[in-house]
Formats: structure tokens, sequence, C-alpha cells
């Protein structure tokens, strides 16, 4: 199968799991029932990962990978009052998240289209990547090497992308996850 350039070097189960995300997001971006049954289901994830990472109302959280339903980014910002900004490299899904955010947002998420592996990173105190997120890898390191010393760096990724990932870092303390799916690391 021949994938688009950005997908290319990607693991298949990953594209499969950016498709269906992808797909599942424009469907509750337009249905309450969609929208409550993912708070139900990411609830409970960004619960632990905000116990993990010790997020509170000083902090700045940036989240990549924040999609069409910036769901995770809007609970954070809920749950901490934490100034949250979701980014996505795809425009059009960022005009999405913002009529997403207009209809079941309680909370101010700010939402930006930028490249995870290329952002500015200064200011950020928690940055989050999605499990969705392409190339990880790139993205992953761009954050290491450009993130500021004790910057949380919250990953989430299968079970064995956990050990290769966490195997590999060398700028950073690890810390295994409470979640399962979620790695912990803060840059030096």
């Amino acid at each position: 199968m021949t994938y688009p350039p950005a997908l290319q070097g990607t693991k298949e189960g990953d594209i499969m799991i950016r498709t269906l995300t992808t797909h599942f997001e424009n469907l509750t971006t337009k249905s309450p029932l969609l929208h409550r049954l993912s708070v139900l289901y990411y609830g409970r994830l960004v619960r632990k990962e905000i116990t993990l990472a010790d997020i509170g109302s000083e902090d700045r959280v940036l989240f990549i990978g924040g999609g069409a339903t910036p769901l995770s980014a809007l609970l954070i910002a809920q749950a901490t009052g934490a100034a949250v900004t979701a980014i996505d490299n795809d425009a059009a899904v960022i005009g999405r998240a913002g009529k997403y955010l207009k209809r079941f947002g309680k909370a101010p998420v700010r939402l930006e289209h930028a490249e995870g592996a290329a952002l500015a990173l200064d200011g950020y105190t928690v940055i989050i990547v999605a499990r969705q997120v392409v190339p990880s890898a790139e993205v992953l390191r761009h954050i290491l090497n450009k993130s500021a010393h004790g910057v949380r760096i919250l990953f989430r990724c299968d079970k064995g992308h956990l050990l290769e990932t966490h195997a590999s870092c060398t700028r950073c303390t690890h810390h295994f996850s409470l979640t399962k799916s979620t790695l912990l690391f803060t840059a030096q």
C-alpha cells in the first residue's frame, strides 16, 4: 500500500488508529451523544494524566494532535484551570475543532494550526502528545531537544512503543505510566 508522504514510514497500526480517530472525531463534532460517551471514555484517562503530571492552574499546557474534537485539552482546562493550547497540523481540522468547542466547550482552549515537530515550546510547563500524532518519534525528539528544564511531557502510545520510546531517551527523567498507555518524561 502507498501512503501519502506525511504517513510514509508509519506503522500500519498507527495509520489505522489515526484513520479511525479522524472518522470518530468527525461524527463526534455533530453528536451530543457521542460527545458524552467520549467524555466518559477519555475522562478517566485525562484524570489519571492530570495526576501523573501534577497539572494545576498555574500550568501552561500544550496538547499536540488536538484533532477535530480537542476533548482531552478541554477536560484538562475544565478540571485544572490551566491555560491550554491544542494544536493540529491540519487547518481544516482546527476549523472543525473551533466549532466543536463552541458547541461543547465550557472552558477556554486556544487552538492553533502548527506542526508539532517544529513548534516553539517556550513557556509551556506540560506538553501532551496524542496517540495519533504522526510522525510521533520526530515530534517527541523535537520536544525533548527544545523543551525547558522541568517541562513534563506526556506521550500517549501503545504499550510496545512505551518501552521502545523509554529506552531511547537520554535527555529526560523517565517515569512509568499510571495509565498503561501514557509515558511521562521530565525534561532535563
